[in-house]
């Protein structure tokens, strides 16, 4: 009896043990998205043309930071466009691509909290501080790849992923919450996404997730089976809802095109899943948030002048019926994981800020529009 009972305690012990950052589970009943137009209205205010490819990488009350790089190596420059709220160009300046003090990387993530900006720099583990003007302060080594990171709470709070490679075709998406300024670290969960199909093509967009902050929420969309989840900060998972949707099986004649729009590697051989996934990501706004519904796997909307439909909900997970969006450069694109990496869009208070390519004159232009809800 009492070997039973030391068996029974060692499991219950090695349970707990690996049961600490299990994957999360989403167990939802289906519902549907009423078929009525929701109350959200996107109002256009004004566009103005960009001198080059350029991505949103911040917005706040008074304007919105668009960036460029003159080049892919190191001396070359990050160039930065501050923006006022009517689009006017208030400042450029330009930060040599480096490992020195006041030098980043190539994918800079920006904050502005407490009258200074915070840089995230994933590529070189580090956040730097400049003032209000860009003048360089500081710089703190970051504890680990602060990934897609969503920056929140006053640049007291991140929240953050990064891929652990299990094998050649596994991946573990870690999600973390970090607290500022000790860098406190906490895995809120992990989600295993395979890469490669049985024939070892390399599936793009499998299991491709994408998640936004909420006060004090995570909100989780995983895009292949159309579930969204709400997460608390410790990793507890609240509540889930799967919105039912029509399979439609990926059309053999499409996946050459398709995969010619993304990267390609001559050692690689790419495909699709053998279902179109039913939406592209989450869109964040003020009373609720859009999912992007999608028909096929273009980067693009077919007509990126004009609105891409999507699903509106309340944070309470509740639908409340259908939108229309305005089209953003990769709105669909399925290389990023998390949807806030593709920075071609921001929101500040009602204001929706977007870049995209015109393909009738070839040019980029960065528009203002006004979010109604």
């Amino acid at each position: 009896m009492k070997k039973s009972r030391i068996i029974i305690m060692i499991l219950m012990v090695f349970l707990m043990a690996n049961c600490k950052h299990r994957a999360i589970k989403f167990k939802a009943k289906g519902i549907e998205v009423p078929n009525k137009q929701a109350s959200v209205k996107f109002v256009f205010i004004k566009r103005v043309e960009l001198s080059s490819i350029n991505n949103i990488i911040y917005s706040w009350e008074e304007g919105v930071l668009v960036k460029s790089i003159s080049a892919y190596r190191p001396g070359a420059f990050v160039n930065i466009y501050e923006y006022d709220g009517d689009l006017n160009l208030r400042k450029k300046h330009s930060f040599r691509i480096g490992q020195g003090p006041g030098e980043l990387g190539m994918s800079p993530n920006f904050a502005l909290c407490d009258n200074r900006w915070f840089v995230f720099d994933k590529l070189q583990l580090r956040i730097s501080e400049f003032d209000r003007d860009y003048k360089y302060l500081r710089m703190r080594k970051a504890k680990r790849n602060y990934a897609y990171p969503i920056i929140a709470e006053n640049c007291k709070r991140l929240i953050c992923s990064s891929g652990n490679l299990i094998g050649k075709y596994k991946i573990q998406y870690f999600v973390y919450r970090v607290d500022f300024p000790e860098q406190k670290m906490k895995k809120l969960f992990y989600l295993p996404i395979t890469t490669h199909n049985k024939n070892k093509e390399f599936v793009i967009a499998e299991k491709s997730f994408s998640y936004i902050y909420n006060k004090g929420k995570l909100y989780l969309l995983w895009n292949a089976d159309y579930t969204i989840s709400v997460i608390d900060m410790n990793g507890k998972l609240e509540k889930s809802v799967r919105v039912k949707f029509k399979r439609i099986s990926t059309p053999r004649d499409k996946i050459k095109d398709w995969v010619h729009e993304y990267i390609r590697h001559p050692r690689v051989k790419w495909t699709f899943p053998p279902y179109i996934y039913p939406v592209a990501g989450i869109i964040p706004l003020n009373k609720g948030f859009i999912v992007v519904r999608r028909n096929g796997y273009n980067r693009q909307c077919e007509d990126i002048n004009g609105f891409a439909e999507g699903d509106y909900f309340n944070y309470g997970l509740e639908p409340m019926g259908k939108v229309k969006i305005p089209c953003f450069s990769n709105i669909f694109s399925t290389l990023y994981s998390a949807y806030s990496g593709a920075y071609n869009f921001s929101l500040s208070k009602n204001n929706f800020y977007l870049v995209k390519e015109d393909e009738e004159d070839n040019k980029t232009y960065l528009e203002k529009w006004r979010v109604e809800e």
